[in-house]
């Protein structure tokens, strides 16, 4: 994102959308804090049209951010399995199964259609206590922050093991593990190492992401005034 391509969905878009829909100005507009959000061009267009820029938090988005809180992990999980039925619809098919550019539009396209409602994106704004507005909605997770140390050991014994596996199997075994999604439908004999490395990576990558959010929490508490003990 650039200022000015945020600038151009605003005056071009955005706003347009507001009048062709008849919706009472003034309006907020929530934004995270990226630098693209904040230009001076868009902060003059937006008073003089009645916009009201409100910047998030920063490190907070994963708490009141409605995107990152409703949207975000049901369509990447939906958009998992979409590619996953294209790519064996081509084979079945004898076609190339290669996601390129030319096919994402269209297939995040069916996706957001299949994934995305209105109750979801409702949902979401209460959960962040942005609409209807309640910070007494907002949910800061530190219950798990005494585990910070534990997690971050398991990490570096996961990844010895995960190198480890990668080393062990060949390139082109490697490849094929590596581009299955789910469950192995490849050579039988291979079947338990499969199970084994595909293991070990999904919960190294469990772990990943618990420490981001952990780390995250942290700052983010200390942004909105949290105190963590």
């Amino acid at each position: 994102m650039t200022c000015e391509a945020f600038f151009e969905f605003v005056a071009d878009i955005f706003y347009p959308w507001l009048i062709k829909n008849e919706i009472t100005l003034p309006v907020i507009l929530f934004v995270d804090g990226h630098i693209s959000h904040l230009s001076l061009q868009t902060s003059q267009f937006c008073e003089e049209k009645g916009i009201v820029l409100v910047a998030l938090y920063p490190n907070a988005t994963h708490l009141i951010q409605p995107m990152d809180v409703a949207v975000f992990k049901p369509l990447k999980e939906a958009w998992r399995r979409h590619v996953q039925n294209w790519r064996i619809d081509k084979i079945k098919n004898y076609e190339p199964h290669m996601l390129k550019k030319k096919d994402f539009a269209k297939l995040l396209h069916e996706v957001m259609g299949n994934t995305i409602s209105k109750s979801i994106l409702a949902n979401g704004f209460k959960k962040c206590g942005l609409f209807p507005w309640n910070p007494l909605e907002v949910k800061v997770p530190l219950e798990n922050v005494s585990e910070n140390q534990d997690i971050s050991e398991q990490i570096h014994y996961l990844k010895g093991g995960l190198n480890f596996l990668s080393e062990s199997i060949s390139p082109e075994k490697f490849v094929a593990f590596d581009a299955t999604l789910d469950e192995w439908s490849g050579d039988l004999a291979d079947l338990s190492l499969f199970n084994l490395w595909k293991k070990t990576k999904d919960e190294l990558k469990r772990l990943q992401q618990l420490n981001q959010i952990i780390d995250s929490t942290l700052a983010g508490a200390e942004s909105l005034g949290v105190s963590v003990e």
